[in-house]
């Protein structure tokens, strides 16, 4: 039906002015349009042809005057045109026309959507391209209630039992340009050559356009990453970190805990750097192959914390930071951050030592404080043009309570305001937990911008499956701040068997496309009073303007569960 009516070119030039006449008397709509879509403006060639982007997109100059546009990257890896690979990954075509001239592709067919493709002559020397696909409604009226893992559209399945398969799940940027974004799976205790050795594996499928359905085994990903020694448990953190070379391409950071030989030192940590390119990964490969890498410096700091956090001094290239949760520079399990500007791919180089390496870098408060466990980027909180940065300290004492926690915020800056070794208690703002235990930073993420003001909003959660969002609007610059005196808003569980630890945060972008970020939250370790415990549950939650002083989780516009005891799903 909405197909039909979108045949019809009378209704298709109604929804066209329609659509931008909204978004013209929505200037932080706009905005947010504006800076999103200036990331993927690289990747749509002048020469008419096609690039793979999800969702509708709107293409606008930056010389409309609402704003400057941020350098690529600063949305690391989730801009709000970009969808939930976990939720369903719908591919639509954008069609640039040959400048400046009106083109109309009319009805294109796909596998899995229908959609129209058309283009308008814009005051601006520019074409504007709307696309519209009609799957898009039925894609997200599905989105709602309690929905079972078992309905699922592929199910990834590991090699061999007890390989912990799914330990980590991330989508990852388009690595080779294709215009899909790529899926990693994890599995820390996967044994080379079944010896029990723990190496563990790294599995990479490049996106595609028909997505992938039914069971899909591990052992069939397009690459396949392995520690090079035992008990290596490679794949800690397997992320996506934005274009650290300013290649045109984005790149690929797989971290490991625990190193052997021939670094000699147990948990230092080391993260593993590949760098995008047009032609694709394949086949079986050992981590010690990466294109660069950096090696942790202190026996059982763990150096493998390791996120893609956009551009923080704004030099055109992306940045990442390396938390080591366990660094005894300070004391015993105090933590360490790392901070890397990117660089031409000449100046990176294999097994180079994050202390000599790194640009930046920040020592926790004291001992025990496990500073650095958890690091995000942010987006920019504060519409200065440089991306921003959460870590967590979730173990940090405050006063008489043992592990309170903090979350510190550092601000991106220019190059030559950073330092090395800078003391978290000159942090730009932090968070302090109130209570014994409250672990306050257990979690911390980049969520976007929720509430449709053009800024960044910060949230992160405590250890006990509470979880508080910071609407940029609301940011106050002050350091050790009561987390129950800057107007979070503050989402819990109705009763205690539906706790869990405040497992993961996940930013999703705008997938309902209503102008606001929307994000999941998972506690992999939920019980369900039918199922049983540690069935494990993800909430999706929908932006909005305005949030309320509390939220309650079941108040979720669709929780996605498990299937039985102990899945630990989410």
């Amino acid at each position: 039906m909405i197909s039909a009516i979108f045949r019809h070119t009378v209704l298709i030039s109604f929804l066209i002015f329609a659509v931008m006449g909204m978004l013209t008397n929505n200037p932080p709509a706009m905005r947010k349009l504006v800076r999103s879509l200036h990331r993927l403006k690289g990747r749509i060639p002048d020469d008419a042809a096609w690039e793979s982007i999800e969702m509708v997109i709107l293409t606008i100059r930056e010389e409309i005057g609402l704003g400057k546009s941020r350098t690529a990257g600063t949305d690391s890896a989730l801009t709000s045109v970009r969808p939930c690979l976990a939720l369903q990954t719908i591919h639509c075509r954008v069609y640039r026309p040959f400048h400046p001239r009106l083109r109309s592709s009319g009805l294109k067919t796909g596998r899995s959507f229908n959609e129209i493709i058309f283009g308008i002559r814009s005051k601006m020397k520019e074409i504007i391209f709307v696309v519209v696909m009609a799957s898009v409604c039925r894609l997200f009226a599905q989105y709602d209630g309690t929905i079972s893992a078992d309905s699922a559209q592929a199910v990834f399945l590991g090699e061999h039992p007890g390989d912990l398969a799914g330990h980590h799940v991330a989508m990852a940027p388009d690595l080779n340009n294709d215009g899909y974004d790529e899926l990693l799976v994890t599995a820390p205790l996967w044994d080379l050559n079944s010896q029990s050795t723990s190496h563990g594996r790294v599995y990479l499928y490049y996106g595609k356009s028909q997505g992938w359905n039914g069971a899909i085994s591990l052992a069939d990903a397009d690459a396949l990453f392995h520690g090079a020694y035992a008990l290596n448990e490679a794949s800690h953190d397997a992320f996506g970190v934005g274009d650290i070379n300013h290649d045109g391409y984005h790149d690929l950071a797989i971290a490991i805990k625990k190193t052997q030989a021939p670094q000699g030192g147990n948990r230092l940590g080391k993260v593993y750097l590949y760098f995008g390119k047009s032609a694709r990964l394949s086949g079986e490969m050992s981590l010690e192959d990466a294109d660069a890498s950096l090696v942790g410096n202190a026996i059982g700091a763990e150096a493998a914390h390791v996120k893609g956090v956009g551009d923080l001094d704004k030099d055109g290239y992306d940045d990442f930071v390396i938390g080591a949760g366990f660094h005894p520079q300070v004391g015993a399990e105090a933590g360490k951050i790392y901070v890397f500007f990117g660089k031409d791919r000449s100046l990176w180089t294999k097994n180079a030592d994050m202390e000599a390496a790194c640009d930046a870098s920040y020592l926790a408060e004291s001992a025990g404080d496990w500073a650095g466990h958890r690091v995000s980027g942010l987006g920019d909180v504060n519409g200065d043009g440089y991306a921003d940065l959460l870590i967590g300290a979730n173990h940090r004492p405050i006063g008489d309570n043992s592990y309170a926690g903090t979350v510190y915020l550092i601000l991106g800056r220019a190059r030559h305001l950073w330092g090395k070794d800078v003391s978290l208690s000159q942090a730009d703002a932090s968070w302090i937990g109130e209570t014994n235990r409250q672990n306050l930073g257990w979690n911390v993420a980049h969520v976007g911008d929720v509430d449709g003001d053009a800024l960044d909003d910060l949230f992160f959660s405590n250890g006990s499956s509470t979880y508080y969002l910071i609407p940029a609007k609301k940011l106050r610059l002050d350091r050790d701040m009561p987390i129950s005196s800057v107007g979070a808003t503050v989402f819990t569980h109705a009763s205690k068997v539906e706790d869990g630890i405040g497992h993961d945060i996940t930013g999703i972008g705008d997938i309902n496309l209503d102008g606001f970020d929307d994000f999941l939250i998972g506690n992999s370790l939920v019980s369900d009073p039918v199922m049983g415990t540690a069935v494990g549950k993800s909430y999706l939650f929908m932006g909005r303007a305005e949030w309320p002083a509390s939220v309650a989780m079941a108040s979720a516009k669709a929780v996605f569960t498990g299937e039985a005891a102990n899945d630990e799903f989410g």
